[in-house]
């Protein structure tokens, strides 16, 4: 099952007033200790195009508030294309993820979406130039709410776990987002490709 339709309908609802999740099954967890030494970090403004590899089999995506976390995950050969955009990406940002994309071998290529706050919904903006450019089948959708999030991505599987960064289970209200949405376009940077 592919959740673009229902995806668009409910933002076309304004899905962005509440929390809106739609996956296969509950993301499971781990924490920083076991993942950090074969780990690549993607920040704020950056893109990763990388194969699994066991020595960096793991993504880790630290304080997901307002921007939007989004991985594109090869089926069958293990590549996973992966940024983080603070703000509604330009056509020409787009379009150079599409390429990289469309060079990817043997494509079976699954989209999940997560992060954004309530009401902040800037980088949502460009997602279905995705579905027009490449088939790409949307199987997870995390998006809105008010605390941030941590995310591991597993490359070998490209399931996402959500990360423990103090090694335990958070307390209550831990992790409630305290940046503005002021502070955090101050922050914001164009996107640009990393190496892993």
């Amino acid at each position: 099952m592919d959740f673009w339709q229902l995806y668009r309908s409910r933002i076309a609802n304004g899905a962005t007033d509440g929390g809106l999740e739609m996956r296969y099954s509950d993301r499971k967890h781990t924490s920083l200790a076991m993942v950090e030494d074969r780990a690549v970090h993607l920040e704020l403004g950056n893109i990763l195009h990388t194969a699994y590899n066991e020595a960096k089999r793991y993504i880790i995506a630290k304080e997901i508030s307002y921007d939007l976390l989004v991985e594109f995950y090869n089926v069958n050969n293990r590549e996973t294309v992966a940024l983080r955009a603070g703000s509604a990406m330009t056509e020409r940002e787009m379009s150079g993820i599409v390429s990289v994309l469309k060079r990817i071998r043997n494509p079976n290529l699954e989209i999940r979406l997560i992060g954004l706050q309530n009401g902040y919904a800037d980088p949502l903006a460009g997602i279905d130039y995705f579905a027009k450019k490449i088939k790409c089948m949307m199987v997870e959708v995390d998006l809105f709410g008010t605390d941030t999030r941590n995310i591991a991505i597993d490359t070998k599987t490209g399931l996402p776990y959500n990360l423990f960064l103090l090694n335990r289970i958070y307390r209550p209200g831990e992790l409630a987002n305290k940046t503005t949405v002021d502070e955090f376009k101050g922050s914001l940077k164009k996107l640009s490709f990393i190496k892993a």
